[in-house]
């Protein structure tokens, strides 16, 4: 599970191809493509280079 720099939840497309019972299927497979709740102050709210960071190594371990 990886979270895009614009907040989205990326589920990896080997656990997508899964099929393991109730709580993969509606638990992790149905957060993918989701949108993070992020906090109502700018300050708060985490940062896009750092997420981009760790999406882009995240992809590469996929």
């Amino acid at each position: 599970m990886g979270i895009d720099p614009d907040g989205r939840i990326v589920i990896a497309e080997s656990v997508l191809a899964q099929h393991d019972g109730p709580t993969l299927e509606a638990g992790t497979k149905g957060l993918h493509g989701q949108q993070i709740q992020l906090p109502h102050h700018e300050r708060d709210r985490p940062n896009r280079d750092y997420l981009a960071e760790r999406f882009d190594v995240f992809r590469r371990v996929l």
